[in-house]
């Protein structure tokens, strides 16, 4: 098996990118089939919907369960209503709703206290959420993606280059992109628990974009002049890919448990998630600096050249040696000038001192 430090990924990146932009074109159309037999791209929840938010206390000896408040509103087509147990009060929940008439809300009250138990009508609560304030949740969240893909655009133009920052944003609609697509297509709710899953695959996206590209600043000072741009951006991939690789693993087997036995409104966010770090993950590696390399036109990167293979073998791979090896001759030499320059000095200033005792 070839070592990972040996893999030639730049060199392959016509198919990789390729295989991204299939990805984005699937995500493209599976959104564009639900727009036409459903409207709507997307399963929008209440908060961009409207719909109903009911407060209740149950008043019985042992606190009801989700899952039960879950089967009797399953009964009355609100299986995708949201459900939120207070951990202090656990008597108390917060149920959200899709729209419903007052009648409608009547029944499901009625069935709540005929399977559960009795709720306490002092402590009920039914509020509604109109189409326009939903309206407006909606553009302020989509207003709040844009924004923050600006901000990263500016921030990753002044801490590297823009080039970069564009590179990185392709990787992030790559991410997201996919992530919408798989929403779509399982037909999850667009709430704002979606909209925070999309925003903490941004972070996780742009970390890993961000350690690569500072790995490939840091090898192109020590070996620009020893290799071509694609050896570099090779080399910076394959020395971080095992890292990457760690930290998304260990996140996703977090974020599978939570997908496998938690309650479906934290499975929906979950699977947003899982599928975000999963193209991440992929888009950090093999999109960001591919694209890089692609946009330098003429540099050869078919094949490992020997001066690759050789820096592979050497101390000079690993930056942080190097960082040391760098650091410590760099403080031995003022050093050694200082001490050669003192007695320097003294040898000096002997002669004078004899000099003017025996005048």
């Amino acid at each position: 098996m070839t070592p990972i430090k040996k893999w030639n990924i730049i060199g392959q990146r016509k198919t990789t990118l390729l295989i991204s932009l299939i990805l984005f074109l699937v995500s493209v159309s599976i959104m564009s089939v639900r727009t036409m037999t459903n409207g709507s791209p997307f399963n929008l929840g209440v908060d961009f919907t409207g719909g109903v938010v009911i407060n209740v206390d149950f008043v019985t000896e042992e606190p009801p369960s989700v899952k039960m408040i879950r089967d009797v509103l399953a009964t009355h087509n609100q299986e995708r209503a949201t459900i939120q147990q207070d951990k202090l009060n656990p008597k108390h929940f917060m149920i959200r709703m899709k729209e419903i008439t007052n009648e409608e809300q009547d029944v499901i009250i009625d069935s709540l206290e005929e399977t559960i138990g009795q709720i306490n009508d002092d402590s009920k609560q039914i509020d509604f959420i109109g189409p326009t304030m939903g309206s407006e949740l909606r553009r302020n969240a989509f207003l709040t993606m844009g924004l923050a893909l600006l901000l990263i655009l500016l921030y990753l133009a002044i801490r590297f280059r823009f080039k970069d920052g564009v590179a990185a944003i392709i990787a992030l609609a790559h991410d997201i992109s996919i992530s919408l697509g798989v929403m779509s297509l399982l037909w999850i709710q667009l709430n704002t628990s979606s909209i925070a899953a999309i925003l903490s695959i941004t972070a996780y996206s742009l970390q890993d974009s961000i350690v690569i590209l500072d790995r490939v600043r840091e090898n192109l000072k020590y070996y620009r002049d020893k290799m071509t741009f694609a050896e570099i951006a090779n080399m910076s991939i394959t020395t971080t890919w095992i890292r990457s690789f760690n930290t998304s693993a260990t996140t996703l087997i977090g974020v599978i448990v939570l997908a496998v036995f938690m309650g479906s409104a934290l499975r929906d966010f979950s699977t947003i998630l899982l599928v975000g770090l999963i193209a991440g993950t992929y888009s950090s590696l093999y999109i960001v600096v591919p694209l890089l390399v692609g946009w330098l036109k003429g540099d050869d990167d078919k094949e490992l050249r020997p001066v690759y293979l050789e820096a592979l073998q050497s101390d000079s791979y690993d930056l942080i040696k190097t960082r040391k090896i760098t650091q410590q001759t760099s403080k031995i030499a003022p050093s050694n000038q200082v001490e050669n320059s003192s007695h320097a000095d003294k040898k000096a200033s002997k002669p004078k001192n004899k000099n003017k005792r025996r005048r």
